[in-house]
């Protein structure tokens, strides 16, 4: 007879940053000016707070990335990097999800929506 501890399922090993990206399917996820569809997933397929995310990510652009100027400016900034989440990488916008886990009242979307 074994004890109840060795009955027990193996706990799995934690995942890093970039393994919990690739943990996401993403079929019908498509890609946004300032998100793809693997750093976007968290919030279709969670329920993820993609408003408090997307905050946060503009604010990390204009206080750690930006170069001050006009408004104008700052977009054209924004139009030649890319998609800032991959700018950033998987271990920034991982601790940023951290940020805004799903509410009890979220439910993730089967169509994968899109931030505005």
């Amino acid at each position: 007879m074994t004890g109840y501890a060795d009955d027990l399922p193996a706990v799995p090993e934690p995942l890093d940053s970039t393994a919990w990206f690739d943990q996401f399917p993403l079929d019908g996820i498509g890609d946004s000016t300032q998100w793809c569809a693997r750093h976007w997933a968290p919030c279709p397929l969670l329920g993820a707070n993609g408003i408090g995310a997307t905050t946060e990510l503009m604010r990390v652009f204009l206080e750690e990335i930006a170069v001050d100027g006009t408004p104008e400016q700052l977009n054209a900034q924004m139009d030649a990097m890319g998609r800032i989440c991959c700018t950033l990488g998987d271990a920034r916008m991982y601790e940023i999800w951290g940020h805004w886990p799903p509410t009890a009242s979220s439910t993730p979307s089967a169509e994968g929506e899109q931030p505005a």
